[in-house]
């Protein structure tokens, strides 16, 4: 089973060909990060008009080494994303399955994310709890032994990884993205400041939801009181205890066997290392290649997850994933 992938949901324009869900025969990122660093943040319509001018080159340097009849099925991210971005991703998607007679897949890049830790030969063991940390959400999900997928909680308000950003760009005047800023900090200071000074949101709450606002509103009522890089290494703390105390909860009411973390937050350095305290061998991460938004991620929920369309019922919208998705 081989599967050609495309994402575009976001900043990154990715293909992947992926054999029997595990082998990974071609992977590519182009990636718009250094015109979105121009803008302190991702702007849609740049986006869209990178994925436009890499996504071609891309697949005709992939067809000079690979034969296109040979592949099986052509999965594609539909959504969450970025309308615009989303239209380049699933419309090429829809012409190649059209050209080559191929069936086609509609990925929610969410589930993706999580199914990141199955191309490996320790696959986790379910039930599984999933966290899905990134830029655009937080989520924590249950899924079962048939990979059916329900959603516990969320974030009521900002994503974490937006949190990040905004937190990187108050204290440190971080560009795009600020998460791997704060991550530094954090490790070069960690051992010299150790008080709890911002709030931890939800963090006693009885539900799995989150809310990271008021933790940047509470970063904001630190600031001229303690020494910026204080009150970053603070924040990570926050955003980590938070995160691993909702998903430990889930862990022991749900008796999983495993949890699951993927997104672009995944590779928080301390984030890891908290949880691999915590849940051990149970624990499982992406290499951090695929935390971010990649075509492998997508191929691989495609081989688990085979929701095959219509190519007239594909429509290039994000609500696609409504109907296609089993997070509800």
């Amino acid at each position: 089973m081989i599967i050609l992938a495309i994402e575009s949901t976001a900043d990154e324009t990715a293909i992947c060909l992926l054999k029997d869900g595990k082998d990974i025969l071609k992977h590519q990122v182009a990636s718009s990060l250094e015109l979105h660093k121009k803008t302190k943040g991702i702007v849609p319509e740049i986006s869209a008009r990178a994925h436009l001018e890499n996504i071609f080159p891309m697949l005709f340097d992939l067809k000079k080494e690979f034969d296109f009849g040979k592949i099986d099925k052509i999965a594609v991210a539909v959504g969450p994303g970025l309308q615009g971005s989303l239209i380049v991703g699933v419309e090429v998607a829809k012409f190649l399955a059209y050209c080559y007679k191929k069936p086609i897949i509609a990925v929610n890049h969410l589930q993706a994310h999580l199914f990141a830790n199955f191309i490996s030969s320790q696959k986790p063991q379910l039930p599984a709890v999933g966290l899905v940390v990134s830029g655009g959400h937080t989520d924590l999900v249950i899924i079962d032994k048939k990979l059916k997928i329900k959603r516990l909680g969320s974030t009521r308000d900002d994503a974490v990884g937006e949190a990040f950003d905004k937190v990187a760009r108050i204290l440190l005047h971080a560009s795009y993205p600020g998460g791997p800023e704060i991550d530094k900090v954090f490790c070069e200071n960690r051992e010299k400041f150790n008080k709890k000074i911002v709030a931890r949101p939800m963090l006693n709450s009885k539900d799995y939801d989150f809310s990271f606002s008021g933790l940047k509103t509470s970063v904001n009522y630190m600031l001229g009181g303690y020494n910026n890089i204080d009150i970053a290494v603070d924040f990570q703390r926050a955003v980590v205890e938070i995160l691993l105390k909702k998903t430990n909860r889930a862990f022991k009411n749900f008796h999983a066997k495993s949890i699951i973390v993927g997104g672009g937050v995944s590779a928080n350095s301390f984030l890891r290392e908290e949880f691999t305290n915590n849940f051990k061998n149970s624990v499982h991460f992406p290499p951090k290649c695929l935390s971010i938004d990649n075509g492998a991620t997508i191929a691989s929920a495609a081989y688990y997850l085979p929701y095959e369309v219509e190519l007239n019922k594909l429509k290039a919208i994000s609500g696609l994933t409504i109907d296609q998705s089993p997070i509800n």
